[in-house]
């Protein structure tokens, strides 16, 4: 998520829209919609002449985290308990290096890494909401759902029934607009390659 203001030059109305799409079932439209934030959207916004890029009914992948009530209750957990558990185990800090200045008289310095945020649906599964006296775990996977998906499902994209990325192209301000077109053609051409 992006905080801030953001200023972009563009005219009023859209120049072309174009879709990625792929004829293998397994990229479904979050992936494409990923990949086109990831590995397309900013090589057109470098096309000379372009002003806005915008992936439309972009879907974004997120730990989708679906908690059981019944569950909760039964264990005595609060959703608190999960939020906190979430916050603790899944935040970035800085490890640092062991050997380094001010230290003297040290030969070898080791770097210290640390696990950061978790990325994997294992990973979130194995989170530890609460230890309990008798010596046993309560992990998140035992309380809730986890599963990577879709940020938001408000929107869709497609084609022909098929899953896609759908991007909208608005160019500068007197920018010609058929050597932008021409010039995002061949853009999406290299990149298909």
């Amino acid at each position: 998520m992006q905080n801030g203001i953001s200023v972009e030059k563009q005219a009023s109305s859209k120049l072309m829209t174009i879709t990625l799409l792929s004829s293998d079932p397994k990229f479904d439209e979050i992936y494409l919609s990923n990949y086109a934030t990831l590995n397309v959207l900013d090589m057109l916004r470098r096309i000379p002449g372009v002003g806005r890029v915008s992936n439309v009914g972009s879907r974004y992948y997120a730990m989708q985290i679906w908690v059981q009530p019944d569950k909760l209750a039964d264990l005595g957990v609060t959703v608190q308990d999960l939020q906190k558990a979430l916050k603790d185990q899944n935040r970035e800090s800085a490890a640092g290096v062991l050997g380094q200045a001010p230290m003297e008289g040290v030969d070898v310095t080791i770097p210290i890494t640390a696990q950061g945020r978790l990325s994997s649906v294992s990973q979130f599964e194995e989170i530890v909401v609460r230890g309990n006296p008798d010596g046993s775990i309560i992990r998140l996977r035992d309380v809730a759902n986890i599963s990577l998906e879709a940020q938001s499902y408000s929107t869709e994209s497609g084609i022909d029934g098929g899953n896609a990325a759908v991007m909208d192209i608005y160019m500068l301000p007197g920018a010609n607009a058929i050597e932008v077109a021409e010039s995002v053609k061949a853009t999406m051409e290299e990149i298909s390659r």
